[in-house]
């Protein structure tokens, strides 16, 4: 009899030990779970701003922008087209240039423009 009481209590004591052990263990799977979920969104984040920067990279190397770039900030223009600059519709005009007298802008030379443009 005696000894079933031992046989009973060292049968207790290791299924309390099982039943800790087993409890830790879904304890860190359910935090490697929410660690999981965290890296994705972290993964889907990261990704959308490569896909972001992959197509600025894409448009920065395009021929528009250099395009744009060379018409807007250099005020240069193809054989054959004519500039018209229209005036802003905020009460203040905001003049691009030197004004004149005669009404007419002063561009810098295009070699300065370009110094400009870099520097």
């Amino acid at each position: 009899m005696n000894f079933r009481r031992i046989i009973k209590f060292f049968l207790v004591v290791i299924a309390l030990i099982f039943i800790v052990n087993l409890t830790q263990d879904l304890l860190r799977l359910w935090r490697a779970g929410d660690r999981i979920q965290q890296q994705k969104q972290k993964l889907a984040a990261e990704q959308a701003e490569n896909a972001k920067l992959k197509q600025e990279q894409y448009y920065l190397g395009s021929q528009f922008f250099f395009e744009e770039q060379i018409r807007d900030k250099l005020n240069m223009v193809k054989p054959g087209e004519v500039i018209v600059i229209l005036p802003l519709n905020s009460g203040s005009p905001q003049p691009e240039g030197i004004i004149l007298q005669r009404g007419e802008t002063e561009t810098l030379p295009t070699w300065r423009q370009w110094l400009n443009l870099f520097w």
